[in-house]
């Protein structure tokens, strides 16, 4: 049993990091094909909603909420689930919408929140608000006892950071005291009352007000009095999904590739999971052009040379092209000696007995569901 086989079977929840243009959305939908192919009933969560993933797991319309897929979709690929694989697509605006209409229980009431000055930015603009939401998400899907493995595909490094963040940052906004100071009528009289009632509450408002781009508190107060059941529950489920995150359920596989914008921006992510006390699983190295032995041998294998020489003495190339052919070359062999300076940082960085998994380059990538299956023979 490899290793993120025994991570798929028995962890409940899987959480893809990676900086943006990894290819983390892709590693997200093949392992979500593997757990539905094994036997797991799989969601796969995207944070960031990608038309890639859509594409590959063949959804023309992905503007619902959830699709499950067709046992078709898979026979047509050759392929035969034991299990369920449904997509979640995270609308952040649609998924506030249908928090109002939860626990607004009038048309009227509805209304006036989503005309709400303060909702509309925080629905929208607000930082971390996507985050919030998504979380949101997975704790309802955690609660159905629905799926037997979910894969959170994140958004982009420093979001992603921010999403394992989230949970105590909205405990800070929304403890009880200040949730009181929102709902008494004292606030609707200004910042003076206010901000000699509490620092804390002040400073915090000055950050809301800048996101929103709000100048009165009226908006704010009338959003707290109307949603403050919703802002308990929301708490609430966000503590509870913080302590899944950092229990036993939940592994965190992290995804990078050799470049050195990509390399520099994983060790920092690696710092800051480490911060907050979390430990990666697994690290997958994605477009991979060569290994260490490859390297090795087309640099030096006498018999190589010799047969490269024969074959370019026959071609016929004028100057201008033999000159190309030494100039590719030399710049291959630079861009490959510089991948293996980086897979050995990484190596170094992420030490037994995280594993550090390789994927070679792809001409094209994984564009359907064969091909996500296909791609599972370097994980597997």
């Amino acid at each position: 049993m490899t290793d993120l086989t025994h991570l798929l079977t028995t962890r409940r929840i899987v959480v893809c990091l990676g900086s943006g243009g990894v290819g983390k959305t892709t590693l997200s939908a093949s392992l979500g094909l593997w757990g539905a192919l094994n036997g797991r009933r799989t969601a796969i969560v995207t944070i960031d909603p990608a038309q890639r993933l859509a594409d590959c797991l063949g959804l023309h319309d992905f503007s619902a909420p959830s699709v499950t897929l067709s046992r078709d979709a898979f026979l047509s690929q050759n392929l035969n689930p034991c299990a369920s694989l449904t997509i979640f697509r995270v609308d952040q605006q649609h998924a506030w919408d249908a928090l109002v209409d939860q626990y607004v229980p009038t048309p009227e009431g509805r209304v006036r929140i989503r005309t709400n000055r303060f909702y509309q930015g925080l629905s929208q603009t607000f930082a971390g608000s996507h985050d919030y939401i998504a979380l949101n998400q997975l704790a309802q899907l955690i609660a159905t006892n629905t799926y037997d493995l979910i894969v959170v595909d994140t958004p982009p490094a420093k979001h992603a950071i921010d999403f394992l963040r989230t949970p105590f940052q909205l405990q800070r906004l929304l403890q009880q005291p200040l949730s009181q100071r929102f709902l008494h009528p004292a606030v609707q009289r200004g910042w003076a009352t206010f901000s000699s009632a509490n620092r804390l509450g002040t400073a915090l408002l000055t950050k809301l007000e800048h996101a929103t781009g709000l100048s009165t508190l009226g908006d704010i107060a009338a959003f707290f009095s109307t949603m403050a059941h919703m802002i308990e529950d929301l708490s609430i489920r966000l503590t509870q999904v913080s302590g899944i995150l950092s229990s036993k359920e939940t592994a965190f596989v992290l995804v990078t590739t050799l470049n050195t914008a990509s390399t520099a921006e994983t060790q920092k992510i690696s710092v800051d999971l480490n911060a907050l006390g979390v430990v990666p699983q697994a690290v997958v190295v994605n477009r991979v052009t060569s290994t260490r032995e490859t390297v090795t041998e087309s640099a030096m294998s006498r018999t190589r040379i010799e047969h490269s020489s024969k074959t370019l003495r026959g071609a016929r190339l004028n100057k201008q092209q033999q000159q190309w052919l030494v100039e590719n070359f030399v710049g291959y062999q630079k861009r490959l000696g510089a991948e293996i300076r980086h897979l050995e940082a990484l190596q170094a960085q992420f030490r037994s007995p995280t594993p550090l998994l390789t994927i070679p380059l792809w001409p094209s990538g994984p564009m359907d569901l064969g091909s996500l299956a296909r791609l599972q023979q370097y994980l597997f």
